[in-house]
């Protein structure tokens, strides 16, 4: 259903709406709208949007005014002249005649077309709330069908346009007048109608004058219900009856087979009412008498029909009304000892007590009804159907208890990744060389669709050949730094992790572990200083991965900050987002420099670059910023950068930290020499 435009509609102030010149009360049993165009209509404002946009309301929506805020109904009021309660009491009316708008739902009413009963409004020429329920397709006053449609013109009657109640609003001459009174096409009358339960059950439901007396006539465990539950579960009975009846061959309604029922259908649904809760178990009764008129169902749908459905679907049944038709179709099923031929209505009169339905299934495994399609689809679990061409898919549990259990045998590649604490393209690179195998069990077919998988054995094997090849630190105070940045400044980007744990799990480097709690694997693992030369020795960049980077991917590949890596990644230097790879990155290298590469490789300051390059005759090729910070990020040609910072040749280093890093890098200046 559309969004209520009228729920934020605004309005002129009070003082500023000027009334109408004729106003009137609203008569007993009038709707809003129907009081509303009257209004208008009579003052000549035959348009109800424009009429509405003298009190500062623009729409086109005219029904909705059942639905407008406080303040605009109050400017609606100040218009027709009347007050704010007495509308809201009128909206109440379209949902239930005593303004109680929680009795009816608004799903169950009408606020844009205009049904009438001709026969009534020769007695009140007014429109009756009662019109407006969706529940009825009469009227409870005269007992006649009620019409939507003109009977000349047949199109729809609404309240965009109103000429009054008793007229359409667009069969008119050439003057504008009304051309067509509807109350002289009256409709034929239901005949033979149980006068007394309908009137009982309209006043209960729309809170008429012998709405108490009806109340005292129903069973202690209905009366004590609220109104509006009370017309859940009539709703729901008459719901039953109707499809019912379609099965039984009765000439029922196709379209709508919730809503618009007859004053019989009414009159057997209170009756019902009545006698509840012996009433449900006739109705079970009824309703299994003619399970063969549905062959296409199976199990408890074939057994009760629609009941069965309508008890999981009509969710403002109150639980207590579930239990007493669920007791009373199990009720029938005991008395029942006939099993009818092909139907499973119980596991015990299944051939083999480990099949269970897929729905069933479903909710006792917590996988989704698609996923199990899945399986049967692929023929990974045995399944079977009964003769019926719709009865369910029954599934072999224990074969499926073993798929579902499996699925804890897998874990989720960005899980890896914080697990190992590697960037995710790193990760995939294990997967691709085979040191992480892609997880390969039936199980995979329950897991998301796209996503990478691998064998939580797998992993923690490779974890464990990792951290039993580490040592703890032989001495307090040895010098050592951090593996990933060692392998970060070895490699320039993404690294080939696989090299490197197999060369830790193998001996051939050593490798310290620092036992921090919530810290990654690589996270953990220290190298000391002495060991950084056979380090950069293995390591390597990745070559082989064939996936997409995102952010965290394009930074570590291109050796920048965060703030660049989205510059770059925003400039579309490296190609579309999302669709950015290695071989990108790798052009993106070897076209371009960023200035912190410069400044790294040679005795420049980041401030005094720009004039050292300028007076060098190099420029930036592009410029990209601001940055959150403000700053502006230059990129220049590799093949004129690198001939400049050839000059410069490294002869030592001033000073360092404990980790052994230099912190001042000392150069000699080859072009000044010559």
């Amino acid at each position: 259903m559309s969004p209520d435009p009228f729920r934020a509609a605004t309005a002129l102030p009070l003082a500023s709406i000027r009334p109408f010149s004729w106003t009137a009360s609203p008569h007993p049993g009038e709707s809003l709208m129907g009081y509303v165009t009257r209004v208008m209509s009579v003052n000549v404002y035959p348009n109800t949007a424009l009429a509405l946009s003298l009190a500062g309301i623009e729409t086109r929506y005219a029904g909705a005014v059942v639905s407008l805020s406080p303040d605009a109904l109050a400017a609606v009021a100040r218009l027709v002249g009347t007050t704010r309660e007495i509308l809201h009491a009128l909206a109440g009316g379209a949902h239930g005649c005593g303004g109680d708008p929680s009795v009816v739902r608004r799903a169950l009413s009408l606020v844009q077309v205009r049904r009438v009963s001709s026969l009534t409004l020769r007695r009140e020429p007014w429109h009756h709330a009662i019109w407006d329920s969706r529940l009825l397709s009469f009227c409870p006053k005269s007992l006649e069908p009620l019409r939507d449609r003109c009977p000349v013109c047949d199109r729809r009657l609404d309240y965009r346009r109103s000429l009054g109640p008793t007229k359409c609003q667009l069969c008119v001459d050439e003057t504008g007048l009304p051309t067509v009174d509807l109350r002289d096409y009256p409709l034929h009358v239901f005949p033979d109608v149980d006068e007394e339960a309908v009137g009982w059950a309209v006043d209960l439901l729309f809170a008429g004058p012998r709405a108490d007396e009806a109340m005292s006539r129903l069973p202690q465990s209905l009366a004590s219900m609220a109104r509006a539950r009370i017309l859940d579960v009539l709703h729901f009975l008459l719901r039953v009856r109707r499809e019912h009846a379609a099965q039984e061959g009765v000439r029922a309604p196709t379209a709508g087979s919730d809503i618009g029922f007859t004053p019989d259908e009414v009159a057997v649904g209170f009756r019902s009412l009545l006698r509840w809760p012996d009433s449900v178990d006739a109705l079970v009764d009824e309703v299994r008498a003619v399970r063969s008129t549905r062959p296409g169902s199976f199990g408890r749908g074939k057994e009760i029909g629609g009941l069965d459905v309508m008890l999981g679907s009509v969710t403002t049944l109150p639980a207590e009304i579930r239990r007493v038709v669920r007791e009373a179709a199990d009720a029938s099923f005991a008395r029942s000892d006939e099993v009818a031929e092909g139907l499973v209505r119980r596991v015990e009169y299944r051939s083999d007590v480990d099949l269970v339905p897929r729905r069933q299934a479903s909710r006792e495994f917590v996988v989704g009804d698609r996923l199990l399609q899945r399986l049967v689809d692929d023929r990974t679990v045995f399944s079977m159907r009964a003769d019926a061409h719709k009865s369910p898919i029954l599934l072999k549990r224990s074969e499926l208890a073993g798929i579902v259990a499996g699925r804890e045998k897998a874990i989720a590649l960005r899980v890896v990744v914080g697990i190992l604490g590697i960037l995710e393209p790193e990760v995939r690179g294990l997967v691709e060389d085979g040191r992480l195998p892609p997880f390969d069990d039936p199980s995979r077919r329950l897991l998301r669709q796209g996503a990478t998988y691998v064998s939580r054995e797998d992993l923690h094997r490779l974890v464990r050949d990792v951290e039993a090849a580490t040592t703890l630190p032989r001495q307090e105070g040895e010098r050592s730094r951090r593996l990933s940045l060692v392998v970060r400044e070895a490699v320039g980007g993404l690294a080939d992790w696989g090299a490197i744990f197999a060369a830790i799990a193998e001996g051939r480097i050593e490798v310290m572990r620092r036992d921090e709690a919530g810290s990654s694997l690589v996270g953990r693992l220290q190298i000391a200083t002495g060991q950084v030369t056979a380090l950069q020795a293995i390591a390597r960049p990745l070559r082989n991965h064939r996936g997409k980077l995102d952010l965290q991917g394009v930074r570590a590949a291109l050796g920048v900050s965060n703030a660049l890596a989205n510059l770059v990644v925003s400039s579309g230097l490296l190609g579309e987002r999302g669709q950015i790879d290695l071989e990108g990155v790798a052009r993106f290298r070897q076209l371009y420099a960023s200035a912190r590469e410069i400044v790294a490789g040679s005795p420049v300051a980041f401030h005094t670059l720009r004039p050292a390059l300028e007076a060098a005759g190099i420029g930036p090729v592009h410029v990209l910023g601001p940055d959150p910070t403000g700053a502006m990020h230059h990129l220049y040609l590799r093949c004129e950068i690198e001939p400049w910072m050839g000059r410069f040749q490294m002869i030592g280093a001033i000073g360092g930290d404990k980790r052994g890093k230099s912190r001042r890098r000392r150069y000699l200046d080859l072009g000044e020499r010559e």
